[in-house]
C-alpha cells in the first residue's frame, strides 16, 4: 500500500474507531425495553460490522476463457481471471492453463482506496449527534445499512494485460546503409552485437576482439580493444551498450569486468566484476554511467546494480511459474536500456514475458509477450560416479523455442527481435510500450540478426555467411 492510501485508511479508521467509542458511550435514548447494556451491544455490534464488511468483507469474480491460435502457442490454453474486491482492496489475477494442466502464465496487480463503509458509519455517526432527538425502536440505526450495502461492492475492475493477437503492419523497408566484410578482407571478423546513437553505431566483433565504430553511412571509423588481459584489451567480449555521452561499454566475460571507449576510441574506464558471486552475460547502462544493472538467474529474476565506486546492491526476486527450481542455463534474456530515463528491461530469451525496471524497481509486474513460448528443458548428463574419480556434469537445452533474439529500446517502445514457433521466426519484429507494456504491432524484417536503433532507424548486423551491417527505416512504425 502506498502511503498516500495507507494515511488515509488510517485517518478512516481512527475517525470510525472514536465514533464508535462515542456512539457505545452514550447510545441513543427512545421509546425502548431495551437496556443500555444492550444498546451498548447492538451499536457496537453495528459499527463492528461496518468496519469488517469495510476491510474484510471479500467479492471474488472469476471468469473463464479458453485461447485459440498464436495466443495460446501448440495447444488451447484456458485463461481464468480472478478480482477479489473490497472497499480497501482490488487485487487481481490471471493465469493461464495449457491442455495439460501446467500453469504457464499469472499475473496479479493491486489497487488501493479508502473504506466507503466506515465513511458511511462516519457519516451516521454524524448525523446521528446532530439530531439528538429521541427515537422509536432502530430505525436511525438501519439508515447506513444501504451505504454500507453499496461500499461493500465499490471499486473497478482492473486493467489486467493480456496477450491479444499479433498484428503484422503493412509496412517497406528502406536500406540507408550497409557495411559489408567481404571473406578476402578483415574489416569484420563477427558482427556480434551491435548499438546505435546519435554519433553512430558500434559492431561488437567478438572474433576479434574488438569494438568497430561505424557512421551512419556505413563507413568505418575507428577500431577500439585487442585480445588480452590489460587495460583496454578483451578477453571474451560479450554485450555491448552505449551510454548517453556516446561510450561505448564492453562485457568482457573472462576479464570479468565491463570496459568503456570514448568516442574516439580511447580507453574511458573499466569496472571490475569481481565481487560478483555469478557471471552476467548481458548487462544495462544506468544515467551517466554511474551505475550497471544486471540479472541474477536464481529461481527467478533478480536485479543487481554495480556502482562505478564498486558497489554492489541487489533488488528482490522476482518469480514467475515457470521459473521455480529452473535451472540458471533456462534463465536467459536480453537487457535492453534508456540511460537517460534509467529504465531497463528484462526480455526472456526462453519463457513468457517481459519486465521492466527503473534502476532496481520493477515497473509492475511479469507482462506476457503476444505469442506464449514456454521456458525451455534443461537435461543434465553426468559421465563417470562423483567421489569415484573423474567425472564430467554437463547441460543443454533442448528443443529450444525462442522469445527474444535480440532487443533494443526507441524512445516510448520497446523493440523484440522475436522467436517463437511461426514460419516467420527471428525476421518478426514486435513493438511494445515502454510506458504501459501494450504490445503496439508487428513488423516483418527483410532478414535476421541483432538490432538496435535510433530516432526512426532500426540497425540489424548478422553473419550470413559474412558480417554485414545494415541501417534500415520502415515506412510506418506500431
Amino acid at each position: 500500500m502506498g502511503p498516500a492510501a495507507l494515511m488515509a485508511n488510517a485517518v478512516v479508521l481512527g475517525l470510525w474507531l472514536a465514533a464508535t467509542v462515542s456512539l457505545v458511550r452514550r447510545p441513543w435514548t427512545g421509546h425502548t425495553a431495551r437496556s443500555s447494556l444492550r444498546r451498548r451491544l447492538l451499536v457496537l455490534a453495528i459499527c463492528m460490522a461496518g468496519g469488517i464488511g469495510g476491510f474484510w468483507g471479500p467479492k471474488v469474480h472469476q471468469s473463464t476463457e479458453v485461447l485459440m491460435g498464436p495466443a495460446a502457442g501448440e495447444n488451447p490454453a484456458r485463461s481464468v481471471a480472478q478480482t477479489l474486491r473490497t472497499p480497501v482492496l482490488l487485487s487481481s489475477r490471471i493465469f493461464e492453463v495449457n491442455a495439460r494442466g501446467e500453469q504457464i502464465r499469472e499475473v496479479r496487480s493491486r489497487t488501493y482506496q479508502v473504506p466507503l463503509s466506515l465513511l458511511a458509519i462516519l457519516a451516521w455517526a454524524w448525523w446521528w449527534r446532530i439530531r439528538r432527538r429521541p427515537t422509536p425502536g432502530v430505525a436511525p440505526l438501519l439508515t447506513p445499512m444501504p451505504l454500507l450495502i453499496l461500499a461493500s461492492s465499490c471499486g473497478q475492475e482492473a486493467e489486467l494485460p493480456h496477450r491479444g493477437e499479433r498484428v503484422l503492419l503493412d509496412a517497406t523497408w528502406d536500406t540507408l546503409a550497409v557495411l559489408e566484410s567481404l571473406p578476402e578482407d578483415t574489416l569484420l571478423f563477427e558482427a556480434t552485437r551491435v548499438a546505435a546513437d546519435a554519433h553512430g553505431i558500434r559492431v561488437l566483433d567478438r572474433l576479434g576482439h574488438r569494438v568497430a565504430m561505424v557512421a551512419w553511412d556505413g563507413s568505418i571509423l575507428w577500431y577500439a580493444g585487442s585480445r588480452g588481459g590489460g587495460p583496454g584489451e578483451l578477453a571474451h567480449p560479450r554485450a555491448l551498450k552505449v551510454d548517453e555521452e556516446g561510450i561505448a561499454w564492453v562485457l568482457d566475460v573472462q576479464n570479468h569486468r565491463i570496459t568503456g571507449y570514448d568516442l574516439e576510441g580511447r580507453l574511458a574506464g573499466e569496472l571490475s566484476l569481481q565481487a560478483l558471486d555469478f557471471v552476467p552475460h548481458e548487462f544495462a547502462v544506468g544515467p551517466g554511467a554511474e551505475s550497471f544493472f544486471l540479472a541474477r538467474p536464481d529461481g527467478g529474476i533478480q536485479p543487481v546494480e554495480v556502482r562505478r565506486d564498486g558497489t554492489v546492491r541487489s533488488g528482490r526476486n522476482l518469480t514467475f511459474p515457470e521459473s521455480r527450481n529452473a535451472p540458471p542455463l533456462a534463465l536467459q534474456w536480453d537487457l535492453p536500456s534508456d540511460p537517460e530515463s534509467g529504465r531497463w528491461v528484462v526480455a526472456l530469451s526462453f519463457g513468457d514475458g517481459f519486465v521492466r525496471f527503473q534502476g532496481l524497481d520493477p515497473l509492475g509486474g511479469f507482462l506476457p509477450w503476444v505469442e506464449h513460448v514456454p521456458l525451455v528443458r534443461v537435461e543434465v548428463r553426468v559421465e563417470g560416479r562423483p567421489g569415484l574419480g573423474e567425472y564430467s556434469r554437463t547441460q543443454r537445452v533442448v528443443d529450444p523455442v525462442f522469445a527474444s533474439q535480440g532487443a533494443a529500446i526507441m524512445g516510448s517502445r520497446l523493440l523484440i527481435s522475436f522467436g517463437g514457433r511461426t514460419e516467420n521466426r527471428g525476421r518478426l519484429l514486435d513493438a511494445y510500450d515502454m510506458d504501459d507494456g501494450r504490445y503496439r504491432g508487428s513488423l516483418l524484417l527483410p532478414t535476421v540478426g541483432w538490432i538496435s536503433a535510433w530516432d526512426g532507424r532500426l540497425v540489424l548486423a548478422r553473419n550470413s555467411p559474412h558480417p554485414q551491417v545494415l541501417v534500415l527505416a520502415p515506412s510506418s512504425w506500431p
